[in-house]
């Protein structure tokens, strides 16, 4: 969004809306990976995908200092902007796939929980 905007209000805007999509989507990631790992690989799951944040952040400044220095500055922000409508297209297509099994999981534990609620009061 940067690299399209020019003035300070537009930039402000651009962090605004970069930092609700964090809020939306930490949270979500890791339901999702925990939801697909199996019982005994939880933790490996959730460490691959911890990893694959740090790739970008490694690599990242170098690739794009590489850019600015060969290249037109202003290509990184497309660059990030079509890595960007990949994310959503690749986020699309996993909410369709596995959408329906995060799904059942999610009302599966509410079932479980309401069954254990009624078992206590029945116990009292």
């Amino acid at each position: 969004m940067y690299g399209y905007i020019s003035t300070y209000l537009l930039f402000l805007l651009a962090m605004v809306i970069i930092t609700i999509g964090e809020m939306i989507i930490a949270p979500i990631a890791q339901a999702l990976v925990a939801s697909f790992a199996p019982e005994h690989m939880r933790g490996r799951y959730m460490a691959i995908h911890s990893f694959a944040w740090i790739i970008p952040i490694a690599i990242g400044p170098l690739g794009t200092g590489f850019i600015m220095d060969h290249y037109d500055p202003r290509l990184v922000w497309f660059i990030a902007g079509g890595i960007g409508v990949l994310d959503v297209l690749a986020f699309l297509v996993l909410h369709i796939k596995a959408g329906k099994k995060f799904e059942f999981k999610q009302n599966r534990h509410k079932k479980l929980e309401k069954q254990s609620v009624k078992a206590e009061l029945s116990l009292e």
